[in-house]
């Protein structure tokens, strides 16, 4: 749903496609240039694994369509869209916001993300590259990890590839985590 700068009623853009099996729209991330958003889509029973589409929304038409399998993308000011699949591996595809459309082929960036019963995934990414997420179980379970620079190139190479690497704990509940990448 959108709400006018001005004020005034709620409209609803997108409708979930029963034909698709389409359960829940969830995980919205709006485009800069304002023409589009992408998000989530949830197919079927919220334990299902590997049952989730990365879609885009055209605000102009209404329209959407699925991008490929994955899940909580987030675009990023390199072009990318830097995304999540069911097993944890965080990847990044080239994207076109003007076209609204993935360019190139999705690389493995790191793995161990956390994802939660309904595709849910505590992950930001900052304007600068700086990744934040909770993770599985393999580096720091149920932490939050940080990684300086996820330093995604503009085609696929060595570039992509980042590995974080313990720091130290903090405290308890945090890890501070550095990354190696390149």
């Amino acid at each position: 749903s959108r709400i006018p700068v001005t004020g005034g009623a709620v409209e609803v853009v997108s409708t979930r496609d029963s034909t698709q099996r389409e359960a829940i729209h969830h995980w919205p991330d709006a485009l800069p240039n304002g023409r589009g958003v992408i998000f989530t889509v949830g197919h079927g029973a919220p334990a299902a694994t590997g049952e989730y589409d990365i879609a885009v929304l055209d605000l102009g038409s209404s329209v959407h369509r699925t991008l490929m399998r994955g899940l909580y993308a987030r675009y990023t000011l390199s072009g990318h869209l830097v995304f999540v699949r069911s097993d944890g591996v965080l990847l990044a595809a080239p994207f076109d916001q003007d076209r609204l459309e993935v360019t190139g082929p999705a690389v493995p960036l790191l793995e161990d993300i956390s994802v939660k019963q309904w595709g849910a995934v505590d992950m930001a990414i900052s304007e600068s590259g700086t990744l934040l997420y909770v993770s599985g179980a393999n580096v720091a379970p149920d932490q939050i990890v940080r990684v300086p620079s996820i330093r995604i190139g503009p085609a696929p190479s060595d570039r992509w590839s980042c590995r974080p690497t313990a720091l130290g704990s903090r405290s308890r509940s945090k890890a501070a985590m550095g990354s190696t990448c390149g």
